[in-house]
């Protein structure tokens, strides 16, 4: 893992978060509107995690 990894992963994280955010309206309800972010960071993060365990 390079010095590029660790300037472009959080910039491509806040494109996707953004974009997410964007849309939430079209793939959420008021009652799961509140959860779709923070699942979806998590689900984020578990994957980057997962990937560098079996790098």
């Amino acid at each position: 893992m390079g010095i590029q990894d660790l300037i472009i992963t959080p910039i491509y994280l806040f494109l996707f978060l953004g974009l997410t955010n964007v849309f939430r309206n079209r793939f959420t309800t008021l009652k799961t509107r509140k959860y779709f972010i923070p699942a979806l960071t998590a689900h984020l993060v578990e994957a980057i995690f997962t990937i560098l365990k079996f790098k």
